[in-house]
């Protein structure tokens, strides 16, 4: 496969400070792939500074997995590549990485390992807990990065799975993968330098923590896997995976 079979596609909200450069990091990377912004009701200059590029700008409503799911209904070619738009640092070095063993045939799908200068709380506080007791063997087939947004497969594969609207997204993409035993490859990008999330505040942060945690149900729901659970203690599993981050742990 060729350059020109791959869409990027960036999901973003409030994301101006970064927009821009993302895009034109991903046009570097393939110069002839169709890159998409799915702009999620950004209320900066998101879209504005989006304008100053070549992106096929197209609007989505609230949430990232919306923002995804929009994304790939456009998308025209045979790869597809879902790229995060906060990412400081990204390189065109990163992302045709992160293609090429799809584009080889090696595996179905890739996602992006990487280290941050950040705590990966989400992960650690609202993903792990849950994804250990409900769905272990997601646990071991996906250990590094695993709420990692920089993720390629055929589009043909992300058609075939259940893109979640909110901000849980990547944990259903998880469950989705592993259990329809696509085969997956974690790419290593080394050092990533995303923009700092700790401002946003802390009822965000709750609400995103919520957000993967309840995606995490509902699939456990799904494949008939809560009996794993006391179906009473759901709320107050819930609750103390949010309150760790009205407590300051989350940031």
């Amino acid at each position: 496969m060729q350059a020109n079979e791959i869409s990027v596609i960036i999901p973003a909200y409030n994301e101006q400070e970064t927009i821009a450069r993302t895009i034109r990091t991903a046009r570097k990377a393939f110069p002839k792939a169709q890159i998409i912004l799915a702009d999620s009701e950004s209320t900066d200059k998101t879209v504005e500074r989006a304008r100053e590029t070549d992106a096929q700008i197209i609007r989505a409503r609230r949430g990232k997995g919306r923002a995804m799911t929009t994304g790939l209904a456009r998308a025209e070619r045979q790869i597809v590549l879902f790229v995060d738009a906060d990412i400081k640092n990204l390189s065109p070095a990163m992302l045709k990485k992160l293609v090429a063993p799809v584009q080889k045939g090696e595996c179905d799908v890739t996602i992006a390992s990487f280290s941050s200068p950040y705590p990966q709380s989400f992960t650690e506080l609202a993903y792990r807990p849950l994804m250990r007791l409900l769905f272990p063997e997601v646990n071991a087939a996906i250990t590094e990065s695993p709420l990692s947004g920089q993720r390629a497969m055929k589009r043909k594969t992300a058609l075939k799975l259940k893109l979640l609207p909110e901000f849980g997204v990547e944990a259903a993409m998880n469950i989705d993968i592993v259990l329809a035993g696509l085969k997956v490859k974690t790419v290593p990008l080394g050092a990533i330098d995303p923009v700092f999330k700790g401002t946003l505040g802390q009822s965000v942060l709750r609400r995103r923590a919520k957000e993967i945690a309840t995606t995490i149900l509902i699939k456990a729901k799904e494949h008939g896997r809560l009996k794993k659970l006391d179906k009473a203690n759901c709320p107050a599993l819930i609750k103390g995976v949010t309150d760790a981050f009205g407590s300051g742990k989350g940031l």
